[in-house]
């Protein structure tokens, strides 16, 4: 049961992740909608390798592998699309482990032939994404670290603006108070029909 159950629960970690990183709900909901949908999908999966053959629950893994790394794709290419920077570190940390593991299944098949490179390519590809994600995730804080304080930086700019707004509405009020007191004074002082004083 381990290996149908890891294959849909490192799937449906990788759509998690896709959707927190490519920040998907906001950028584009249906594609979060989609991802969601495949993590279902892969959650059903794995429930029913508990009971369904292993040859079939591992095939239905990885029949889903195939949409699912398409759908990933097409949201990353999307993102970038759209200008969302980090992105471009996120699809090549993605290219890099598929690269690896395509290598490896050439091997398999014999397509490639079997050296240090070709043997080891899911694991050269999964530490060269483990270094592009991180990459990609200290780019991504740095961004939210700007973004941060240019809120705060507005922010601050805006309490700046409404006290001297407030301060100016304070001094004219306050100069107005000392008008109507001076007025006051002088009508304790005279009469104001006669202008005699009282």
């Amino acid at each position: 049961h381990a290996i149908p159950l890891s294959m849909v629960v490192s799937q449906m970690a990788m759509h998690q992740f896709a959707r927190l990183f490519l920040e998907l709900r906001e950028r584009w909901p249906l594609g979060d909608k989609i991802s969601l949908a495949f993590i279902w999908c892969y959650a059903a999966i794995g429930i029913a390798s508990l009971w369904v053959d292993y040859r079939l629950s591992v095939q239905l893994g990885t029949y889903g592998v195939f949409p699912g790394v398409l759908a990933l794709l097409f949201q990353t290419f999307r993102a970038i699309r759209q200008g969302y920077r980090p992105a471009r570190l996120f699809l090549a940390a993605w290219t890099m482990l598929l690269l690896g593991t395509a290598m490896y299944a050439s091997v398999s098949f014999g397509l490639l032939p079997k050296n240090f490179i070709t043997e080891y390519g899911i694991q050269i590809g999964s530490a060269m994404e483990m270094i592009l994600l991180s990459f990609a995730l200290a780019y991504r804080y740095a961004n939210l670290r700007s973004e941060n304080e240019l809120i705060v930086r507005e922010a601050n700019e805006q309490l700046e603006r409404n006290v001297s707004r407030r301060t100016a509405e304070l001094s004219t009020a306050l100069e107005q108070l000392a008008d109507a007191n001076s007025r006051l004074r002088e009508s304790n002082r005279r009469d104001v029909l006669t202008g005699l004083f009282n």
